[in-house]
């Protein structure tokens, strides 16, 4: 089971410019060799984009092409499910293919760690509805356990709500703690 999210509530001078989350739930089973089957749950809320709450699930089929200490790559493939509900526009339903990458390797007499992750969703119906999300960046181990990164986060949304921006991207210097 793997999950992850994210909260981001920001100020300027006193008045609220960002308030979204994200969450994604991932269960995997292990078939013999690298063939495995997952099942995705996907949830976020932007309010600045006029979404009130978007719900995905998405069964997959994924592979693993390298597995190990130094280097690792899976990709996954399935059918994907979108639902968008709005403050202010129609709310919208989606079918389509969603893919999934996770690539990370070791480098530098391997202090650095090199990781990509995206994941896509195309809707197959006349709006030709996209949504991409990446994370792309560089960890270094700092001491007792402790990382430290730089990433580079890609969102878009070929179809997003009136006056909202297709795409968002964010910068980020991350502590973390690795067991």
């Amino acid at each position: 089971l793997e999950s992850f999210g994210e909260l981001e509530y920001d100020t300027n001078r006193g008045e609220k410019t960002t308030d979204k989350w994200s969450l994604s739930v991932k269960y995997s089973r292990l078939f013999r060799g690298p063939w495995y089957a997952a099942g995705w749950v996907l949830a976020g809320h932007d309010r600045f984009a006029d979404q009130r709450l978007r719900v995905g699930v998405a069964p997959t089929l994924g592979y693993r092409f390298f597995e190990g200490p130094e280097r690792n790559l899976r990709t996954e493939l399935g059918g994907g499910y979108i639902t968008e509900d709005f403050y202010n526009e129609r709310d919208r339903d989606y079918w389509g293919p969603f893919w999934y990458l996770d690539y990370d390797q070791l480098f530098w007499q391997d202090r650095l760690q090199l990781y990509h992750t995206h994941r896509a969703f195309w809707a197959l119906d006349d709006t030709n509805k996209q949504l991409w999300r990446s994370w792309t960046g560089v960890r270094v181990p700092l001491v007792s356990g402790f990382v430290g990164s730089v990433e580079y986060e890609l969102e878009y949304d070929s179809d997003p709500a009136v006056e909202s921006k297709d795409t968002d991207t964010t910068l980020r210097l991350k502590l973390g703690y690795e067991w």
